[in-house]
Order: structure tokens, then sequence, then C-alpha cells
């Protein structure tokens, strides 16, 4: 039997890695970002610079952190509604 769970458990499914923005600013704004660390680089020292990217890599892990936890946040909702859906088939069924 091959389903959603004994996809996870294998690592064939990776929900951090299927997470896209929809939004079409995402690809815009990235563009930019590449674009403000080139003219970072040319304009601040090596050891400046160091530090923009250090900062900006503690920037990314927070926000990986927030994304884990809004994730899990989400699962746990969406687990909730099923429950209080199913535990209102009775109303629909007659049982």
């Amino acid at each position: 039997m091959s389903g959603i769970l004994d996809g996870l458990y294998a690592g064939k499914i990776v929900p951090e890695e299927l997470i896209r923005p929809r939004d079409p600013e995402y690809s815009s704004i990235n563009k930019k970002i590449v674009a403000m660390m080139g003219a970072c680089r040319t304009k601040f020292s090596e050891e400046d610079f160091k530090l923009v990217e250090d900062m900006l890599d503690l920037l990314a892990e927070s926000n990986s952190m927030e994304s884990k936890a809004s994730f899990s946040q989400g699962f746990k909702l969406g687990g909730l509604i099923m429950l209080e859906v199913l535990a209102a088939k009775e109303e629909f069924v007659g049982e």
C-alpha cells in the first residue's frame, strides 16, 4: 500500500520542498533581492558584506522556524476540523 504516510516516511514527500508562493510578485521580489545583494557586494567591504550575509542567514533560519510552526498549526487545525465534521455525520446519515 503506497499512500501519503508511506511517502512521508520514505522521504518521497517533503512538504517544505513543495511550497512555492503563487503570488505573481514572488519572482520579482527575489530578482530584486539578488540585485540588491550584488550591489551590496560591490559597495560594502568584505567584512561588512559577510555581516549582511550572516544576518540574512539568521533571518532565513527564523523564517523557516515560523513556516514550520505555521505548517504544524495548520495541520492540527485541519485535523480538528475533520474531527468536528466526522462527529457531526449522524446529522446527515441518520445513525
